[in-house]
C-alpha cells in the first residue's frame, strides 16, 4: 500500500466525520455505501502496508503502529455502522503479522495471546508467562476484535488458572518468590473480585476449587504455600505465640492485599484458610507445651522467670494466651481442659478443665510487681514487631521506586495501553494515578482490611466470635504507621498501688465484704488453696470473675477445698499434702468456718450439697483436741448434758473421742443442720463403748460393767441398747485355755436350770463366772439373752454336747426331755434338719450296747423287726412322735434296700437259727413282719431282686430257714431236710410265697431240683448217714411219684444220687454194680468210674435209667495181643461144643434170654471153642458222648472170652472147669442171670442121654413160667391166670395209691392188663382214677371201668368164686363197662381203645376231672349191661334230675364261696381307700378333721400343735393367711360311713368261715 492509499483512507475517515448525519437523504445513502465499500477494501490494505515503514521509522517504539488502527470506539456512534465487520476480519487474517509481541516482534493473530482488556497484566506476570507469545497491543484493539467476534486467543484469569494446572514446573520457579506468587494469585482471582458471597455463588466456588493445588499463597517463612491446604491468617503477635508453625501462617503482605477477599463469606473455607483463634491455639498447643503436662491437674511453674521455662512456656506467653482466650468463656477454656494453663498464686499452672475450681474472689489478690513486669514485657514485644514491619514496608517502597526510575515512564505506558480510547477516559485514568500516593494507598488498604475482617468475623466458628477473639485490632496494629504509639489496656492497680488507671471498688466488690474477702484470701493462701494469679488477666476478665454474691463466694471456696481434699491431695511441688492446715492456728480455723457459713452473724442459706462440703472440712474440734471433718455421716456427735464427761473419760476409748465434738454454742445450729446427733448415755454405750468392749483393758471393761449395773433401770428402757448389749461379749466365762474370757449372755446357760446342769455338769465354761453369778447379774443377764429356758438352739447345743462326749445316759435324758416337751420343738424344717445331722440319738444295734447315732442312721421301734440287723433301733422311751419322722429324716417303714439287707444278714449264715438272740420277738414274729413287708412291696422290686429272693431261705421251720422252693403248702410225709410244709403262722402270706416259688405240693422235678441244690452245697464231700438216708428217700420219691415226667425232665435237669463212697454224682455218670466179681477182683480202675451206692436198689436204678456195668463196660482182647491156640485135638472141648450145638441147650438159652432188651441174637451153633495158653484183655467204658475209655487195672485174669464167633478158653487154675467158665461167658454174652451158671455148666458137662435128668435136677425146667410170675403186677403186663381168678368189680371202692388193678386192653387173650393207681378221686361214690398201664402210658378211667383184685384169703374162703366180682366167663360182656356211649361228645377223655390209638391216654399231668351226672348215668348203664339188664327211661330221667339238682347246689356253694372271697377283697381295698382320709401330719385316720387356710384338711390336735410354732402350711410350705380352723363335717361323715361299711363287709365275710 502506498502513501496515497493512506491519504485516501484518511480523507475517507475525515469525510465520515464531516458528512452530516441524515439517514433519509439520498446523498447520505450514497455516501455511506461508497464509504463502506472503500473502507472494506482500503483500510486493511493500508494498515498492512503501513506496518513495515512505520516499524522502521519507529524502530525504538514499534507500538506507534497502533495509532493508525481503525478504533471503533473513536468513531461517532452514528458513523460506527459504516465500519463493516469485514475490515476487522481482514486485519485478523493469518497472512498478516500485525500484532506486536514483547520479544518476537509482530506476529500473526494465531501465534500469540492477547491480554484481556478487563484484567491488568503486570510486567511480573508478563515475565512469568514468557513461555507463550503475549501480544503487546492497546486495550482498544482487543476490544474491537472482541466486539466483532474475531477468533483470537486471550489471556484471562480463567486461562491462567488452567495454564498453571498444566505447568507442573511453575512450582519450582515460584516456590521461593512470594511476591510474584502473590501477583499471580491476584490475577487468578481477578474474575471473582466482584463476587460478594462465595457461599451462594456456585460458579465462584467452582473457580476457587480450580485454584486448589496451585502453589500461590505466600507464607510467613518466605515460602509459597499450596492453595487448599490448611493455612492460618494471623497477626505478628499471634504468630509469635506459635513459632514452630510459621510455615502455616499467611504472609502479612498477602493478608493485606487479599483483605477484600478474606472478608467475603465462604472464601476462607473454600480456600482452606482459617483465622487465628483459640481453636488454632488448641490445635497446636502440643508444639508449645510439654507432652507430659497433658492430663495433669497441676504442674510446677515459676512465673518469676521471664524467659521460656525449661520444658514449659514463659510468663509472657501465658500472658499472651489469656489475651487471646477469655477465662470467662467456659466453652473456649474447656478446649484446653487437658492442659494446665491457669496461673495460680501457689506457683503452679492449673488444668483448664478445673477452671471452675480455681478460686478468684478477691480483686486485689494479684501481685503488683508481677503485673508491672508483664506489661513491660508485652510493650517491648509490640515495639519489636512494629519495627520489623516498618523496615519491611520501607524496603518494598524503595524497590518500587527503583523500578519506576529504570523503566519507561508510567505515563507513556498508560498512553499506549489506552491508545484508541476516548480522550475523557484517558484523562480520568491519568488523574487518578497522579493522585494516588503510596501512603494513601496503604491507608485505603488498611481500612479495607479492617472492614473485611470485621465482616468476616460473623462467618467464623462461634468459639472464635466475640470481643476477645476479634482480630481487627491486631491486624490494625500491624498496619499502623511507624510513629503510631502502642496502646495497652488499662490495668487495675494491685495491692492498692497507684500504677495504672484507678478502678473504683464498686466495679469489683462490695465494701461491706471487702474485709471478709481479704481475710478469706489470706487464710486460703496460707493453706495453699489454688487461687488464680490475677496479674495475667485483663480488668474486664477480672471484673467478670468477681462474684458480688457472698453465698456464691462461700460455695466456690467450699467446692475448691473439697476438690483438694478428695482429689488434689498432693502439692505438685515437693509432693506434700496440698492443703496444709497446720499453717492455721485454732482461731483461724474457727474464723474460716464462721466466714464460710455466716455473714455478719447471720447464717447463709446453705443447701444440703453445701452442708455436705462443710462436713469435709477438718475444722471441727473434738474431745481429743484434734480438728476433724464430718465427712462420715452419722459418725460424729455431741453429748447430752446428763452425760458426765469426767466419768466418761474413764471408759471411753481414745479412738472414739475424736467422734465427739466440743460444745460450741455459736455453731450448734450449724451442727444440727450438718446432722450431728446429740447422744445420751445409753446411745453412747450402745454405739461407741460396747462395740469396742473386747479391745478395752480390763479396768475399762470393769468400769463399763459397773456403769451398766448401776444405771440398768435407765438403760433397759432403750430397746436399741438392749439389742446391742445382747451382742456384746461382756459376761465373764471360765475358759479352759486362757482363764477368764468375755462372751455374750446368749452364749451362756442359766445355772438355775436343772436340765442344763445335768447335761453340762462337767463343763463350767457354759455358765457365767465370778461376779456374774450374783443374783442381780443373773436377773439382768436373763433379760438380755441368758439361756434360762431350753429352746431349739439350746437343745441343739445340748445335742452337740452329747455327741462330743458320746454319753449315752445324757443322750437318754436329752430325748426324754424332747419327748416331754415335744410341742416346743415341733418343727419340720431347720431345727429338725439340724438335729438330724447330730450323732446324739441313743440306739442299740442287734442286741449290742446302746451307742449314739444320727436320726437318719436309726430305725424306730415299730420297724425293729425289719432292720435290727442292719440299723440301730432307738429305745421306745425316747422315740420321737411319728409326726416328726420325715423332718428328722427317719425313714419309716425302712427302705426296700434296708429290708433286703436285713434279709441277707438273717439268711447268710446257712439258714440255721440255732442261736436266736433277738430279745424283742421270736423268729416267727420277725419273719412274719418281713414277709408282710415283702408282700406289700414285692411288685416294686426289680426282676433281679425277685429272683434273688427266690433263692433265699426266708421261712423259718423250727430252727431252720428254708428256701421257698423247698416249701409246700401240703406234704404227705416229712421230707426234712429236703422239703418242709409251710408253717401255719405264714399262711396269710400265700400270695408272696407263691411268687417266691412255694407250691401246693412237691412234684418230681422239685425232688430233682433239691438234689441239685444239695449237690451245689455239698460239692465233692460225702453225705452223712442222715443225709444219705434222706437222699435215698427223695430218690425213691422221684422214682415212685413221677417216674415218666422225672425221667423226661432229667434230661434237662440232672438227677444226683450217691455213689459207692457217699458222694452225690449225676446219674448219667453212675453205673449199677451188676458185675461184682469185676469190682472185687481188682481188675478195674475204680477211680475212673462211679458205682451206685449199695442202698440203691436195682429197681430204683432202673427207674433212674442208671446203666449197668455190663451194658457200658465191655471186655475185649488187649490191643495188639494175639491169643496163641493150643495145638492138637481136645475131646473135652469137642464134647462141650457138641452140647452147645444141641437143640435142647439152645432152647434153654432162648427161654432164659426171653424179653431181655439188647440181647445178642447170634446162634450158639455158629460159635466154636478154641483153647489158648493165655488171655490178656482190657475193659473199655463206653460213654455216650466221650467215646470209650480204658479202665483196666489188671489185664490178666480172664479165662474165657467170646471174640466174634470164637470162644477163647485159656489154661484154668485148679478148681475151675471148662464147662463152668464157658457157661459163665455164655450168660454174660446173652445177659442171662448168673444163677443159671451151675445148670448150664452141668448141661455142658453132660451128654444127650442124661440131659433131661440133669435139667430136672438143676431146676432148669419151667423157667418161662417163673419169669412170668416175676413180672406179675407189672403195669401193662397181661394178667396171669392166678389173678384172673381174683378180679372183682367195685365201683364205689376207695382205691389206694399204688394199688394194682386190672383194666381192659384189647388184643390180649383175657383183655386185661395190670395197672397201678397213681391218683384217686376219693371213695364212697363213683370216682375217677388215674392209672399207669405202661412204662410211659397213663390213662384216666371211671371207677366202674376198673377191676380190683380181692384178697387171696377171701378167695380161698369162697371156694374159687369171685365175690361181687365178674367170672372169667362173663369177661366178654364187660366190654361195655370200658367203652363210652358214642353220642356223648365228652367221652373222648374217658374211653380206652386199642392199637396205640388210646383216647383216654393222659398226655400231661393235669388234675382229674370231677364226675358229672352223665358219667354216673353211663356207669349205671354199663353195670346193668354187665348183668344183662337195662335202665328204663323214667328211672333214668329221675336220676338225671336228681343229679342236676345236686350240680346246681354245688354251683351255688361255689358262687357263695366266690362272694365271700370278693367281700374280703372289698374290705381290704376299702381299708386301703381309707388312706385318702389320713392326716398329712400324723398319717393316721382323722377323727376330728378341720380345714386350714391352705385349703387342706388336718386332724385338729395335730394342726393346732403345728400352728403354735409355724406360720406356713405343713403341706405346701406357703405362708398361711390365717390361723382359723373350720370343721370339715362332710369328710367326718364320710370317714364314719366308710368305717361302718368296712366293718359290715368284714362281718359278712367272716360269718361264712
Amino acid at each position: 500500500m502506498t502513501l496515497f492509499h493512506f491519504v485516501l483512507v484518511s480523507n475517507i475517515l475525515v469525510l465520515i466525520v464531516l458528512v452530516p448525519f441524515n439517514p433519509y437523504s439520498a446523498l447520505y445513502v450514497w455516501n455511506s455505501q461508497c464509504i463502506t465499500s472503500a473502507m472494506k477494501e482500503l483500510i486493511p490494505v493500508a494498515f498492512k502496508d503501513l506496518r513495515d515503514p512505520i516499524q522502521h521509522v519507529y524502530s525504538r517504539d514499534p507500538r506507534q503502529l497502533y495509532k493508525y488502527w481503525p478504533y471503533y470506539s473513536r468513531m461517532p456512534k452514528h458513523f460506527q455502522q459504516l465500519m463493516p465487520k469485514t475490515v476487522y476480519e481482514e486485519l485478523a487474517k493469518p497472512e498478516a503479522p500485525l500484532y506486536l509481541t514483547e520479544k518476537d516482534g509482530f506476529r500473526r493473530i494465531n501465534e500469540g495471546y492477547f491480554a484481556s482488556p478487563d484484567y491488568t497484566v503486570t510486567k511480573t506476570l508478563v515475565s512469568f508467562f514468557h513461555g507463550m507469545s503475549l501480544f503487546t497491543v492497546p486495550r482498544m484493539v482487543v476490544e474491537d476484535l472482541s466486539r466483532h467476534s474475531i477468533d483470537m486467543k486471550q489471556l484471562t484469569p480463567s486461562f491462567a488458572r488452567a495454564w498453571l494446572k498444566q505447568q507442573v514446573r511453575h512450582v519450582q520457579w515460584i516456590s521461593n518468590k512470594p511476591k510474584e506468587a502473590l501477583e499471580m494469585l491476584e490475577y487468578c482471582l481477578a474474575d471473582v473480585a466482584s463476587v460478594e458471597n462465595f457461599e451462594t455463588d456456585l460458579s465462584a466456588r467452582h473457580i476457587l476449587q480450580e485454584l486448589h493445588g496451585l502453589c500461590l499463597m505466600p507464607l510467613s517463612d518466605s515460602t509459597v504455600g499450596t492453595l487448599g491446604r490448611p493455612m492460618i491468617i494471623a497477626t505478628s503477635e499471634q504468630q509469635e505465640m506459635l513459632p514452630s508453625i510459621t510455615s502455616k501462617f499467611v504472609n502479612l503482605l498477602a493478608a493485606k492485599r487479599l483483605v477484600s477477599f478474606f472478608g467475603k463469606p465462604g472464601f476462607l473455607n473454600a480456600m482452606g484458610l482459617t483465622k487465628f483463634s483459640p481453636r488454632t491455639l488448641f490445635s497446636n498447643i502440643t508444639t508449645v507445651l510439654p507432652s507430659s503436662w497433658r492430663g495433669q491437674d497441676f504442674v510446677p511453674w515459676c512465673c518469676e522467670d521471664s524467659r521460656l521455662a525449661q520444658g514449659g512456656p514463659s510468663r509472657l506467653w501465658i500472658y499472651q494466651f489469656w489475651k487471646e482466650v477469655s477465662i470467662c468463656d467456659h466453652d473456649v477454656v474447656q478446649l484446653f481442659r487437658q492442659w494446665p494453663l491457669i496461673p495460680t498464686v501457689t506457683g503452679e499452672l492449673a488444668s483448664c478443665g478445673n477452671s471452675r475450681f480455681i478460686l478468684s474472689f478477691y480483686a486485689h489478690g494479684g501481685s503488683t510487681g508481677l503485673n508491672q513486669r508483664l506489661q513491660d514485657e508485652y510493650s517491648s514485644l509490640q515495639r519489636s514487631i512494629e519495627c520489623n514491619e516498618s523496615a519491611r514496608e520501607a524496603a518494598e517502597k524503595r524497590a518500587e521506586h527503583l523500578l519506576m526510575d529504570n523503566g519507561s515512564s508510567v505515563k507513556d505506558d498508560t498512553e499506549f495501553w489506552e491508545m484508541g480510547a476516548a480522550d475523557d477516559e484517558i484523562s480520568s485514568v491519568g488523574s487518578k494515578q497522579d493522585m494516588l500516593e503510596p501512603a494513601d494507598e496503604e491507608k485505603s488498604l488498611h481500612s479495607e482490611v479492617v472492614v473485611a475482617e470485621n465482616e468476616s468475623d460473623e462467618e467464623n466458628d462461634p468459639l472464635e466470635a466475640g470481643d476477645e477473639h476479634d482480630m481487627s485490632p491486631s491486624i490494625a496494629t500491624d498496619i499502623l504507621p511507624n510513629n503510631t504509639p502502642s496502646v495497652l489496656p488499662p490495668r487495675v492497680p494491685l495491692d492498692g498501688g497507684s500504677e495504672g488507671p484507678t478502678v473504683t471498688p464498686s466495679m469489683l466488690v462490695d465494701d461491706a465484704n471487702s474485709q471478709t474477702r481479704q481475710t478469706l484470701h489470706r487464710i486460703l493462701v496460707k493453706i495453699r488453696c489454688p487461687l488464680i494469679e490475677l496479674s495475667f488477666f485483663s480488668n474486664n476478665n477480672i471484673s467478670r470473675m468477681m462474684s458480688p454474691d457472698r453465698l456464691s463466694v462461700s460455695r466456690s471456696i467450699m467446692t475448691t477445698l473439697n476438690q483438694c481434699i478428695n482429689y488434689w491431695k498432693f502439692y505438685s511441688i515437693g509432693g506434700e499434702e496440698r492443703l496444709d492446715w497446720s499453717n492455721l492456728c485454732q482461731d483461724e480455723k474457727d474464723q474460716l468456718l464462721l466466714l464460710l457459713t455466716k455473714e455478719q452473724g447471720s447464717r447463709l442459706s446453705l443447701m444440703p450439697s453445701d452442708l455436705s462440703m462443710v462436713r469435709n472440712l477438718p475444722v471441727f474440734e473434738s474431745l481429743s483436741g484434734e480438728r476433724v471433718s464430718l465427712n462420715e455421716r452419722d459418725n460424729h456427735f455431741t453429748l447430752d448434758n446428763d452425760v458426765d464427761i469426767q466419768r466418761l473419760n474413764h471408759y471411753l476409748p481414745e479412738s472414739q473421742k475424736t467422734k465427739f465434738l466440743v460444745d460450741r454454742p455459736e455453731i450448734n445450729d450449724l451442727l444440727v443442720d450438718l446432722g450431728v446427733q446429740c447422744l445420751n448415755e445409753a446411745d453412747l454405750l450402745k454405739r461407741f463403748v460396747l462395740p469396742h468392749f473386747s479391745m478395752m483393758p480390763l479396768s475399762q471393761k470393769e468400769a463399763v460393767c459397773e456403769t451398766i449395773l448401776s444405771k440398768w433401770s435407765d438403760l433397759k428402757v432403750s430397746s436399741d441398747f438392749i439389742s446391742v448389749i445382747k451382742e456384746t461379749h461382756f459376761v465373764k466365762q471360765v475358759s479352759r485355755e486362757s482363764g477368764v474370757v468375755f462372751v455374750q449372755a446368749a452364749d451362756l446357760f442359766d445355772p438355775r436350770n436343772q436340765f442344763l446342769r445335768s447335761i453340762f455338769d462337767d463343763d463350767q465354761t457354759v455358765f457365767p463366772s465370778e461376779e456374774f453369778l450374783r443374783d442381780e447379774w443373773l436377773v439382768i443377764l436373763s433379760e438380755i439373752g441368758l439361756k434360762s429356758n431350753v429352746d431349739k438352739d439350746t437343745f441343739l447345743r445340748c445335742a452337740w454336747r452329747v455327741e462330743e462326749q458320746e454319753n449315752t445316759s445324757k443322750a437318754i435324758k436329752l430325748f426324754e426331755y424332747y419327748s416331754e416337751h415335744f410341742a416346743e420343738f415341733f418343727d419340720t424344717h431347720d431345727f429338725s434338719q439340724k438335729l438330724a445331722d447330730i450323732q446324739c440319738v441313743p440306739a442299740e444295734f442287734d442286741g449290742g450296747p446302746i451307742c449314739l447315732y444320727k436320726f437318719r442312721e436309726i430305725a424306730v421301734p415299730k420297724d425293729r423287726d425289719l432292720c435290727f440287723k442292719v440299723l440301730p433301733v432307738i429305745p421306745d422311751s425316747v422315740a420321737p412322735p411319728q409326726v416328726m419322722f420325715s423332718s428328722l429324716q427317719i425313714i419309716s417303714p425302712p427302705s426296700i434296700g434296708t429290708v433286703l439287707k436285713q434279709i441277707r444278714e438273717l439268711t447268710d449264715n446257712g439258714g440255721t437259727l440255732d442261736q436266736w438272740g433277738y430279745k424283742f420277738g421270736t423268729v416267727e414274729q420277725v419273719f412274719t413282719n418281713l414277709l408282710s413287708f415283702l408282700q406289700e412291696n414285692f411288685d416294686r422290686l426289680s426282676p433281679r431282686v425277685q429272683e434273688a429272693l427266690c433263692e433265699r431261705p426266708l421261712v423259718p421251720v423250727g430252727t431252720t430257714l428254708v428256701k421257698a422252693n423247698r416249701l409246700f403248702f401240703r406234704l404227705a410225709k416229712d421230707l426234712a431236710p429236703f422239703f418242709y410244709e409251710v408253717p401255719r403262722a405264714f399262711g396269710a402270706y400265700d400270695l408272696l410265697l407263691r411268687k417266691l416259688g412255694v407250691c401246693d405240693s412237691p412234684k418230681p422235678e422239685d425232688y430233682a431240683s433239691s438234689l441239685v441244690e444239695l449237690k451245689e452245697e455239698m460239692g465233692d464231700f460225702k453225705l452223712n448217714a442222715n443225709e444219705l438216708n434222706s437222699t435215698i428217700v427223695v430218690i425213691n420219691l422221684i422214682a415212685n411219684e413221677g417216674k415218666n415226667s422225672t425221667l423226661r425232665s432229667s434230661a434237662r435237669s440232672p438227677i444226683f444220687a450217691p455213689n459207692s463212697k457217699g458222694v452225690l454224682i449225676n446219674t448219667g455218670y453212675l453205673l449199677q454194680n451188676d458185675c461184682p466179681w469185676l469190682v472185687q477182683g481188682g481188675r478195674l480202675d475204680l477211680s475212673l468210674v462211679h458205682l451206685t451206692h449199695p442202698k440203691l436198689s436195682k429197681e430204683l436204678c432202673e427207674q433212674l435209667h442208671i446203666k449197668r456195668m455190663s451194658e457200658c463196660i465191655v471186655e475185649v482182647l488187649e490191643e495188639g495181643f494175639q491169643p496163641k491156640a493150643l495145638l492138637g485135638p481136645n475131646e473135652h472141648i469137642s464134647q462141650i461144643q457138641e452140647m452147645m450145638y444141641s437143640d435142647t441147650f439152645n432152647t434153654t438159652i432162648n427161654q432164659l434170654k426171653n424179653r431181655k432188651p439188647g440181647v445178642n441174637n447170634i446162634h450158639l451153633k455158629t460159635f466154636r471153642v478154641v483153647p489158648v495158653e493165655l488171655l490178656r484183655t482190657q475193659f473199655l467204658y463206653s460213654r455216650t458222648r466221650q467215646g470209650r475209655m480204658d479202665i483196666t487195672k489188671e489185664p490178666v485174669g480172664t479165662y474165657c472170652l467170646i471174640d466174634g464167633n470164637i470162644i477163647f478158653v485159656s489154661k484154668l487154675p485148679k478148681g475151675l472147669t471148662i464147662e463152668l467158665v464157658v457157661a459163665s461167658t455164655i450168660c454174660d454174652f446173652y445177659k442171662i442171670s448168673k444163677q443159671n451158671i451151675p445148670g448150664l455148666s452141668a448141661m455142658l458137662a453132660s451128654n444127650q442121654s442124661n440131659l433131661d435128668l440133669i435139667m430136672k435136677t438143676m431146676g432148669m425146667e419151667g423157667l418161662c413160667e417163673t419169669n412170668n410170675e416175676k413180672r406179675r403186677g407189672e403195669p401193662g403186663h397181661p394178667l396171669v391166670k392166678a389173678d384172673l381168678d381174683l378180679i372183682q368189680l367195685k365201683p364205689l371202692k376207695v382205691f389206694a395209691k399204688d394199688e394194682i388193678v386190672a383194666v381192659k386192653e384189647e388184643g390180649n387173650e383175657s383183655g386185661l392188663v395190670y395197672g397201678v393207681v397213681l391218683e384217686s378221686g376219693g371213695g364212697g361214690s363213683l370216682s375217677r382214677l388215674r392209672i399207669r398201664v405202661g412204662k410211659e402210658k397213663v390213662i384216666d378211667l371211671i371207677s366202674s371201668e376198673v377191676l380190683s383184685l380181692q384178697s387171696g384169703v377171701m378167695a380161698t374162703k369162697q371156694n374159687g368164686e369171685v365175690a361181687n366180682g365178674v367170672s372169667p366167663d362173663n369177661l366178654s360182656c364187660t366190654n361195655g363197662l370200658l367203652q363210652s356211649v358214642d353220642d356223648i361228645q365228652d367221652d373222648l377223655e374217658f374211653n380206652l381203645t386199642s392199637n396205640g390209638d388210646e383216647k383216654n391216654v393222659v398226655t400231661n399231668q393235669s388234675a382229674l376231672r370231677p364226675i358229672d351226672r352223665r358219667d354216673i348215668v353211663h356207669a349205671v348203664q354199663d353195670l346193668l349191661k354187665s348183668a344183662n339188664l337195662s335202665l328204663n327211661d323214667d328211672v333214668k330221667l329221675v336220676m338225671e334230675s336228681n343229679l342236676e339238682l345236686r350240680d346246681q347246689m354245688a354251683q351255688k356253694d361255689l358262687h357263695m364261696d366266690s362272694l365271700v372271697r370278693e367281700g374280703r377283697a372289698l374290705a381290704k381295698n376299702l381299708s386301703k381307700g381309707i388312706d385318702a382320709f389320713l392326716c398329712p401330719i400324723t398319717r393316721e385316720p382323722m377323727e376330728d378333721p378341720v380345714i386350714c387356710a391352705d385349703g387342706h384338711t388336718y386332724e385338729r390336735y395335730a394342726i393346732e400343735m403345728w400352728l403354735r410354732t409355724h406360720s406356713r402350711s405343713p403341706k405346701t410350705n406357703q405362708p398361711l393367711s390365717s390361723r382359723q380352723l373350720i370343721p370339715n363335717h362332710a369328710m367326718r361323715n364320710t370317714i364314719e360311713a366308710m368305717s361302718e361299711n368296712i366293718d359290715a363287709v368284714k362281718k359278712f365275710a367272716n360269718s361264712y368261715d
